[in-house]
């Protein structure tokens, strides 16, 4: 399963140029850089590769075609039960080599 928080503004730099963002995880680092790929966005850019927070930013059109293609909603007020979830079933994403 994939999810999908909610945007959020950040301030733009070298890296981000974009004045919101959303985070896409998943239960499967896998499954989660192969639903990416589906949208248009590279392996290289998996954040926090192999720790439970591992997730790619979204720009809100990427949000937009992620939910469009299945990736379940999920509101701040939610998100940290998910999180709990991820770690208490020890289903947090695995490590993976990423080619860049």
């Amino acid at each position: 399963m994939i999810f999908v928080d909610m945007m959020f503004g950040c301030i733009p730099n070298a890296k981000w140029k974009h004045e919101e963002a959303c985070h896409m995880f998943g239960y499967d680092v896998e499954e989660l850089c192969t639903f990416a790929e589906s949208i248009g966005l590279k392996r290289a850019w998996l954040q926090n590769n192999g720790r439970q927070t591992a997730h790619f930013d979204l720009t809100r059109n990427k949000r937009a075609l992620a939910v469009a293609r299945g990736a379940e909603e999920v509101s701040l007020m939610e998100l940290p039960a998910l999180l709990n979830r991820l770690r208490d079933n020890n289903r947090a994403p695995k490590q993976m080599e990423l080619e860049v």
